[in-house]
Order: C-alpha cells, then structure tokens, then sequence
C-alpha cells in the first residue's frame, strides 16, 4: 500500500485500526505535505488515543518549512470548546515554538479572555520581539488575569521598553505585584534592579519581601546591598532569614567575593540547609564557611538526604580537611544512628576516597577508627562495602583498627569479625 492510499486511509476510513497503521505508516515515512498535515490534523480530533497521539507526534515536530503552515491550522483548535483539544493544540503549538508566533498573535485580540490568556501563555513561551508590542496593548486588558499574564511574558520576552509601560500598574493590583518583580529579574538592568531594591526596603509584606529577595539573588551585583542585607539580616522576621542569605551569597559571588557569616548567625545557615528550595541550602552550606562545628551536623546530613553529589563532595572536604576530629567522629557516628535512614549513605561514602590527600591525617585516623567500629557494632548491610572503601584508603590501618576490635570487642563481634574476614578474604584477620 502507497503513501497516497495510506492518506486516504487516515482521513477518510472507518476502521480504527487501519487509520492507526496509516498513521504509523505515514509518520515513518519522512515525507511532509499539505495533504499529509490535513491528514495528521483529522487524527488528533479523533476520539481515539492512540491515533490521537501518533497524529500530535508527527504534528509536534515537523520539517521547518513546514512548522508556519502546521501552526496556522493548529491554532484554529485554540477556540475549540473540547479543553482537551485546546491543551493538546496549546501543547504542539510550544513544541513548534517561534515559527508559530504569527498565527497565535490575531488570537490575542479574540473576544474570549479564555482565548486570549492561552495565546499570551503560548506567546510568553515562544515568542519573539515581534510579540511585544501586542503583548503592551494587552496590558490594559479588561481581565486582571491576562494582564498579570502579559507582565510575566513581557518578562520571559526580556522586553526592556515595556518596563515603562507595566510599572504603573505595580500600586493599581496586588495581584500585579508579585509578577512586576519576577519580570523585572528577568529584564534586569540598572532601572529593573532599582525598582526591586526600594520595593523590598519600602515594604513589609512577606511574599513582596521575599519576591523581591528572589530577583535581587538573580540580577543584583551591588555589593552594598549584600552589605547591608547581611548587617541587618537579623532584624528580618526569621522565615525570610535564609532567603536574605542566599540573596547575599549570590551577589557576592557575583564579584567574586567570599562572604564570612558572623558566628552569631551561622543558626541561620543552619536553617537554610532544611529549606526545599536547592539554591537557598546551597547558600547555607557555603555560609558555614570551610570548617563545622558540631552543632552544624544535623543540618549537613539533611543536605546529604538530598543526594546533590556537588554538596556532598563539599561537605566531605570541610570535613576531613579543615574540621576538628570530634566534629568527624559526630559526624559519621550521627549518619549511621538516623532514625530515618539516610537514602544511598554508601554511595556519599564511597566518595571518601577523593579527600584523601587533601584531608589532615589526624581526621583520617578517627574516620577509619569511627567507621569500623560502626560496622562491627551496628552489622550494617553494606559492611562490606564500607570496609572495601575504608581498606582502599589506608589499608594497613584498617586492619589493625579490626584486630583492635576483635581483641577488645564481645564473642558477637569477634564473629562478625571473623565472618567479614572470610567474605573478604583478609588472611591477617583469620
């Protein structure tokens, strides 16, 4: 069966399973027409699934050539009744991205705001400066939900004129607030970067404290502030704390400057490494400086839990070359009694080994002495692997470390001893 008699199948049969193979058939093919789109455009408005996504996956990504003419009848299903359609319409039309800008703009001056909110949000995603001066227009949009829409794609557009145009709406709607500032730390620049300083310095509501906090971590390179938010982080209500400390780590990092947290708020780095948002426990991490203390343990095995092998590797370094040996005993004695588990823990371990010329010999002594005591102690199911990891790192220490346990340990330890010397096939043990 031709190419021509498969598209016949797909537009016209009854036979549901026959359409799907034309489909199929057509899709593998690697060949694009008008008549193929017609066709494929017939599958995604049939009610069965399979057919309906063989169709949006040959319509999703078409020969660029073609991607204005897909667009154009795609768009068409904006105005469908069937939300199902309009998602899925909505869904190829990002996946065509730029070269459907043009058949979404007519449709931000449809009369139904339905309509107009799916074309801004499709547009915000994928268009070009081409959209900005219809997505200016809309921001007197009768619909406060489309117009907090078109300052967010003004934003992702990065449309440095239409700042002018969407500031004087920041007082007019609270809702209009929080979307000025998330576009203006899109936009950036000295007059975005501005606005948000003295929004956050002149306001006391949270989440405009915090917005503002968010933008300024993204744009901001004035060192001044940094100095500031960190000389009056303390007067800040305690929830925002780690939000200004990410904020002063990342502007200092901006000039290459390493900042040094007052020991009387390293509390707050400590909290910041329990928060959900990743860049804020990194900014807690690097604000407990290059050594712990013990009190930072629980804290830096939360951010172990979180299996981020970059804060892993840190945490380790500061360890084992700049930390006190009870802060390396507490530590690993503290990751092995968890009441929760620490997921992967022999994975976090067996990055051991590359700190070892860099980690003070004193610290490798108490690791070895810590860690096999544990093993024995605790019979851990990843013992052996463990002791592997502890034997490639000093192995001569490690077995003395071992017969020190089975000449002082209990008949249970001695077994346990005995049998992972066995398993192992360490002779001196045996």
């Amino acid at each position: 069966m031709n190419l021509l008699e498969n598209i016949d199948i797909l537009k016209n049969s009854d036979d549901i399973d026959l359409r799907r193979k034309a489909a199929r058939f057509i899709a593998e093919a690697g060949v694009y027409h008008s008549e193929i789109i017609d066709a494929f455009i017939q599958g995604i408005v049939s009610e069965d699934y399979g057919l309906k996504d063989i169709s949006y996956r040959a319509l999703s990504h078409p020969p660029l050539e073609f991607a204005e003419t897909v667009a154009k009848h795609i768009a068409c299903f904006l105005t469908s009744e069937e939300i199902e359609l309009r998602n899925l319409a909505a869904d190829i039309l990002l996946k065509i991205a730029a070269p459907a800008e043009d058949s979404l703009l007519p449709y931000l001056k449809n009369q139904d705001a339905d309509i107009r909110q799916f074309a801004v949000d499709i547009l915000g995603e994928i268009g070009t400066e081409k959209s900005i001066p219809a997505f200016i227009k809309l921001l007197k949009d009768e619909n406060s939900n489309i117009v907090s829409s078109v300052i967010d794609g003004l934003g992702k557009l990065k449309a440095q004129e239409s700042i002018k145009h969407f500031l004087p709406l920041y007082d007019q709607n609270e809702d209009y607030k929080p979307a000025i500032i998330e576009a203006l730390s899109k936009i950036a620049g000295e007059e975005a970067e501005e606005f948000i300083i003295n929004k956050f310095f002149s306001d006391n509501d949270f989440f405009i404290l915090a917005a503002c906090l968010e933008a300024l971590a993204k744009i901001s390179d004035k060192t001044y502030i940094a100095d500031k938010l960190m000389s009056e982080i303390s007067s800040f209500p305690e929830e925002i704390q780690p939000i200004i400390l990410k904020t002063i780590i990342a502007i200092s990092y901006r000039n290459n400057i390493k900042p040094e947290l007052p020991l009387e708020y390293r509390s707050i780095a400590r909290v910041a490494l329990f928060d959900d948002d990743p860049d804020t426990r990194a900014a807690g991490l690097i604000a407990l400086g290059d050594s712990f203390f013990v009190e930072d343990i629980p804290a830096l095995i939360n951010e172990v839990r979180s299996e981020r092998v970059d804060s892993q590797k840190q945490i380790l370094y500061n360890l084992l070359a700049n930390s006190d040996i009870s802060v390396v005993d507490r530590f690993f004695i503290s990751l092995f009694y968890q009441e929760q588990a620490v997921v992967s823990y022999i994975e976090f371990l067996s990055l051991l080994p590359l700190f070892i010329d860099y980690s003070r010999a004193e610290n490798i002594e108490q690791l070895i002495k810590t860690l096999v005591r544990l093993v024995i102690i605790l019979g851990k199911a990843n013992s052996d692997n463990l002791l592997e990891i502890l034997l490639s790192i000093n192995y001569n220490r490690t077995i003395e470390e071992l017969k020190i346990c089975n000449l002082n340990g209990s008949e249970e330890e001695k077994l346990e001893i005995r049998e992972i010397a066995e398993r192992l096939f360490l002779n001196e043990l045996l």
